[in-house]
């Protein structure tokens, strides 16, 4: 019985390695636009400030992400990039290749890549002026925007992190939900408007940015 619990096990991780990853783009030409994506708050602001309504502000084509749903995985759908992460459960990349609404393939995978270092960086304001909140600020280039006048006043942020467990149940931030200040949220890893679970990370973070 063991044996045969141990030739399935590596079997199914065999299998689960196996599988391949791709990003698969799909042909702004030959595919239907969707419903427009964005709220109605970024809409307004597009209007006001004079920019066009663009083709990444629409969801991708339905029925091209049904069809490749049908020989493979579906995981992160991305209208920026318009594309598709597409896992190749059964081998099928070379025929996904040849479809009219893909314009390229490309394999994914998750080796790091040694990150660029950037030049430094100048700031207008002092150190005596931002206080103990200095090195917090500056570490991230925040003073940069500050230059340039940007102070986030009626500004929707949005906070991308590994997760925010205890957020809805922790005294600090009831004030946020309280005066509606949460805003439709996603769950991008499991593709859920479950955000209150995973890595705690995330509720540090909003804890510097909103907690009192």
């Amino acid at each position: 019985m063991r044996l045969v619990f141990i030739l399935f096990t590596l079997f199914y991780f065999n299998c689960l390695f196996s599988q391949k990853h791709y990003l698969v783009y799909l042909n702004e030409t030959k595919c239907k636009r969707g419903n427009i994506a964005i709220s109605s708050e970024a809409i307004e602001r597009r209007h006001r400030l004079g920019l066009k309504i663009e083709s990444t502000d629409f969801s991708l084509d339905t029925l091209a992400v049904e069809t490749l749903s049908k020989y493979g995985s579906i995981g992160i759908v991305s209208r920026w990039l318009h594309a598709v992460e597409w896992i190749d459960d059964h081998n099928l990349i070379d025929e996904i290749k040849k479809w009219s609404f893909v314009t390229k393939v490309e394999l994914l995978n998750n080796e790091l890549q040694p990150r660029k270092s950037s030049s430094k960086l100048e700031c207008l304001y002092t150190e005596l002026e931002y206080g103990p909140t200095y090195s917090q600020i500056a570490m991230h280039h925040g003073n940069l925007f500050h230059d340039q006048g940007y102070k986030g006043l009626g500004i929707k942020i949005a906070v991308f992190d590994a997760g925010f467990p205890k957020v809805d149940s922790m005294p600090i931030f009831q004030h946020l939900f309280a005066n509606h200040r949460i805003f439709p949220v996603q769950n991008i890893v499991d593709q859920s408007s479950s955000l209150f679970v995973r890595n705690s990370h995330g509720t540090s973070v909003l804890g510097c940015l909103a907690s009192y």
